[in-house]
């Protein structure tokens, strides 16, 4: 009977063995997936500043367009100013 005793505490310890062998693998994986996230966590952190300076920039583009459609001179009324500096340089020569 010490031979199956053996034989079983054996197997029991190749399990154990295995299972630990099996953990430390899981271990080591979910580490380095944990790096990964850590990783793009950071580049994520970096464009989304980045995307915040565009949208400050945009703004000011979108001011400054604004500023430059309500001084805009439209077709009608440049023909007209057309006209009048026409006018004005006849009258000078």
């Amino acid at each position: 009977m010490k031979k199956r005793s053996t034989k079983n505490e054996s197997n029991a310890t190749m399990e154990t063995r295995h299972f630990t062998a099996m953990v430390e693998h899981f271990s080591s994986q979910i580490q380095g997936i944990a790096e990964g996230v850590t990783s793009i966590d950071e580049k994520v952190t970096r464009v989304d500043k980045r995307l915040e300076k565009v949208e400050q920039n945009m703004e000011i583009i979108k001011g400054t367009l604004s500023l430059v459609r309500h001084n805009q001179v439209t077709r009608d009324e440049f023909k007209l100013l057309e006209t009048r500096v026409l006018k004005l340089e006849q009258k000078v020569e």
